[in-house]
């Protein structure tokens, strides 16, 4: 049985994979840590206004068109 069990590539494989296990769980927990970092800070109340006004962002009627270092080139879309 051990025979055949070891013919098999998919369990070299996965004989591999679980090797850097220890790479899977360091990968999660930084995402999980940056996730419940970036919606503390998203939820806090002093960014209340600012995400307010991003929200609204999408409703804005500026007509004029900002380069790419902030000067506005006066054209209009």
């Amino acid at each position: 049985m051990i025979v055949v069990l070891s013919l098999n590539p998919m369990f070299h494989t996965a004989g591999q994979n679980t090797s850097m296990g220890w790479w899977l769980a360091m990968t999660t927990v930084i995402f999980m840590s940056v996730f419940v970092g970036w919606t503390w800070w998203v939820y806090r109340p002093a960014n209340r206004a600012l995400m307010a006004s991003a929200a609204l962002m999408v409703f804005d009627d500026d007509d004029r068109i900002v380069g790419p270092h902030g000067d506005d080139d006066g054209g209009v879309r």
